[in-house]
Order: C-alpha cells, then sequence, then structure tokens
C-alpha cells in the first residue's frame, strides 16, 4: 500500500515536472528552508542579546545620572553655605582681616570715559 502510494506521488510530480518545463529539487529547498531558518534564528539571537547589553547600559547610565545629580544637590547647598555672609565674616575674622572705615576714591577724568 505504501509503495503504491509512493509511486502514485512519484508519478504525479514527474507528470507536474514534464509539464512545467523545470524540476524541483526537493533537496535543495529542503536545504535553503533549514539554512534560512538557522540564520533567522542566529539573527534573533543576535538582536536579543544586543537589546539585552542595550538595557544593562541603560541602567547604569541611569545610575550614573542620579548619583551625579545627588552629588551636584550636595555640591550648591556646599557652595551656598560657604558663601554665606556668615561664613564669611567668621572666615575674614580668622584670617586677621580689618574692616575697611574710611574709604577715599580716586578722582576720575570725565574725558576718559566714552560720552554719548
Amino acid at each position: 500500500m505504501y509503495q503504491a502510494n509512493a509511486l502514485t506521488n512519484q508519478y504525479l510530480i514527474s507528470q507536474a515536472h514534464s509539464r512545467t518545463g523545470w524540476q524541483i529539487n526537493l533537496r535543495a529547498v529542503n536545504r535553503f528552508l533549514v539554512v534560512g531558518i538557522i540564520v533567522s534564528f542566529v539573527v534573533y539571537l543576535i538582536g536579543n542579546n544586543d537589546l539585552a547589553v542595550k538595557s544593562f547600559v541603560l541602567k547604569d547610565l541611569k545610575t550614573k545620572v542620579s548619583e551625579l545629580t545627588w552629588q551636584n544637590k550636595e555640591l550648591e547647598v556646599k557652595t551656598t553655605d560657604l558663601s554665606s555672609y556668615q561664613r564669611l565674616s567668621q572666615r575674614s575674622g580668622e584670617l586677621k582681616f580689618v574692616p575697611a572705615t574710611i574709604v577715599k576714591y580716586l578722582p576720575v577724568n570725565n574725558q576718559l570715559f566714552a560720552k554719548r
């Protein structure tokens, strides 16, 4: 029974070949399909690997951004503290600066300045 079906299939395929004028090589088609599936799978794996790596890099960069933001806020607070009037007056006392009591201004010749 199996041989009869195989012979019938071969007969139908040979008749199809004789009508179309060209012969289909099933082994070549199967090899082409297998190679295509393997190449597609490899491309899929490479794409997923690239996506995973980019995800880790993005996570690291987000962590770094949050750390730098925190450092920036700390430095702003430190700058504000160091430039406060109380801190500056305390530091000037430590350095033995004396306040200016008598201020004398230099006379300015008006001709040296640009006029409108």
